[in-house]
């Protein structure tokens, strides 16, 4: 894996594999994936809820980043940016001194699985609730947003 179309690639491939498994137990079903050399990002809906994966490897975005965010609502812009959260946005509120952000792009193939499962475990501590459709917590982080 050498280039930045062949990362995201890869990191597309385990992220819509594993999530999928995650997710669709919970009725959210993957209903977009796509793909451009620099990033990608994938989207799993349950009614009005959203669960949007974003991998960037642009240069102007130095470092690469892959990011996991729930939404309510279309997740297009402008509504997207202000119905939507960034997991890391749940880790900080939930401890103040976490000072959690996006997930840093992995280069090496071994690793890959290892920073999806890390997400998904994420995913699944601090946005359980809002997967099974308590917005509660959703709510109280994105008033401080």
């Amino acid at each position: 894996m050498n280039n930045t179309s062949d990362i995201i690639e890869q990191l597309n491939i385990e992220a819509e594999k594993s999530f999928s498994n995650y997710l669709n137990p919970f009725g959210f079903l993957m209903t977009k994936n796509e793909r451009t050399g620099y990033d990608a990002s994938i989207l799993f809906v349950k009614e009005d809820r959203y669960v949007k994966l974003i991998f960037n490897n642009h240069p102007h975005d130095y470092p690469g980043y892959f990011n996991v965010i729930l939404g309510v609502g279309k997740d297009v812009f402008p509504e997207s940016d202000y119905n939507s959260i960034a997991i890391w946005r749940f880790k900080r509120y939930i401890d103040e001194n976490n000072t959690a952000k996006e997930y840093a792009l992995v280069f090496e193939p071994q690793k890959v699985k290892t920073l999806i499962s890390e997400a998904i475990s994420d995913l699944d501590r601090y946005g359980r609730g809002f997967i099974e459709g308590d917005l509660s917590l959703f709510n109280k982080v994105k008033a401080q947003k």
